[in-house]
Parts: structure tokens; sequence; C-alpha cells
């Protein structure tokens, strides 16, 4: 059961990893965006401003989804770490 839950943390590890990358993807998005509107005087036509309505909604779930994981994993190790002392 131990190697299951030390698999299980590492799908976690990589995970995590994957969503942070996509949160830093959505980061650079809207950056790149808002600068766009910023050298364009700041005029946005409706299409770019709903683009980044939409990665700036995105990126705020995955930082939700992020937590909730890294909330699931420190639950986890502290369960793999309270079972290797009883064992």
């Amino acid at each position: 059961m131990k190697k299951q839950y030390m698999e299980t943390y590492e799908q976690l590890v990589n995970i995590a990893d994957q969503m942070h990358h996509y949160i830093s993807v959505c980061e650079r998005l809207i950056d790149q965006m808002l600068q766009d509107v910023y050298l364009d005087g700041g005029e946005a036509n409706a299409e770019l401003r709903l683009l980044i309505h939409e990665a700036a909604q995105m990126q705020a779930c995955l930082l939700k989804n992020y937590q909730h994981l890294r909330l699931i994993k420190t639950i986890l190790a502290r369960h793999i770490d309270n079972n290797k002392m009883e064992v």
C-alpha cells in the first residue's frame, strides 16, 4: 500500500508541475495582451477584451485547483511519513 501511495504522490507532483506551467503560460499571455492594449493607446477591441477576461478566468481556475492539489499533496505526504514511523 505504501508503494501505491508513493506512486500517487509522484503523479501529484507531476500534475502540479504541469499546472504551474499552465499558470505561467496564462500569465505571459495576459501580460502580452495587456501590453498590446497599452501600445495601442489603451484601445482594445471587444475580442481582445474577451480574450483577456477568459485568460484571467482560466488562470484563476488553474490557481484554485493548483492550491487544492498542493493541499492534497501535503496531506498525502504526511500520511506517508506517519506510516514510515509506524512500520
